[in-house]
């Protein structure tokens, strides 16, 4: 029995150190984790489909995967695994990070004209992904853990799915967005979109404390195949400060609540 990890950010490993959920993971089961940062169902779904297709994932192996932002595509880019270019579905508009800015100059046209020509498909592809994922757990005796809604990071809901438990598959209640959010302190920051947009220093997005909360939730899956547990994630317990980098001591994290 193997736990394959598929994700973004909040699983990869590369950049990450200390206590995390997939560390504590690893002390007790074989796990392979192919997550990758920036990364959404363009990126992992085919992968998912290769590896089953190839018997590199087989009956009675487990899934736990994370949907992510059904607008990230994974454009070739020489030197990086990853382009962070991001569309919005309804401006029908891209922009990218300032690291990759060179690259969407270069690029803008043809980026513009993928999005525009494959917009609603990629709409649809989270929904796609969670309906791929729920029919090999079906009929390939794979168990899935799936955590399918997603806000991608910028409080736009991407996709929005009622969970659900079925034999071998559980799809999750849990945003992962929110709960990384929810951990900062309500009445500190208004405007999430400036928020995402600084480095996080934290592990996967997540305090030690719901890296805790998120392994007994993985675990209870992977030993009984279903969440019986009550699981609550911590919330309203950080500084914005203590988690994100600002580069400037001059900025003030605690603006005007907006009911003030």
């Amino acid at each position: 029995m193997t736990i394959f990890i598929f994700g973004d950010s909040f699983f990869d490993e590369e950049q990450n150190s200390g206590k995390t959920w997939i560390n504590m993971l690893r002390k007790l089961y074989e796990v392979e984790n192919f997550s990758l940062s920036g990364t959404g169902p363009h990126y992992n779904l085919p992968l998912i489909v290769n590896m089953i297709l190839n018997k590199t994932i087989t009956s009675d192996d487990f899934i736990v995967c994370h949907t992510s932002g059904t607008t990230r595509v994974n454009f070739p880019m020489k030197n990086s695994k990853t382009v962070d270019v991001y569309w919005d579905h309804i401006l029908k508009k891209s922009h990218t990070s300032s690291t990759n800015q060179q690259f969407y100059n270069n690029f803008q046209h043809e980026i513009d004209f993928a999005y525009l020509t494959f917009d609603k498909f990629l709409q649809i592809s989270g929904h796609l992904m969670t309906g791929y994922l729920h029919s090999i757990s079906n009929t390939k005796n794979i168990k899935v853990l799936l955590f399918g809604n997603t806000n991608n990071g910028n409080g736009k809901r991407e996709m929005q799915v009622v969970p659900f438990e079925d034999k071998n598959f559980h799809l999750s209640k849990f945003d992962l967005f929110e709960v990384s959010d929810n951990e900062i302190f309500f009445d500190e920051v208004d405007n999430w979109d400036y928020l995402y947009g600084l480095h996080d220093t934290r592990n996967n997005h997540l305090s030690i404390e719901n890296h805790e909360i998120l392994f007994e939730y993985v675990t209870e899956f992977i030993t009984n195949g279903s969440i019986k547990i009550d699981v609550d994630f911590k919330e309203n317990f950080r500084h914005a400060e203590d988690v994100f980098n600002t580069y400037s001591k001059q900025k003030n994290f605690k603006e005007k609540f907006i009911y003030e």
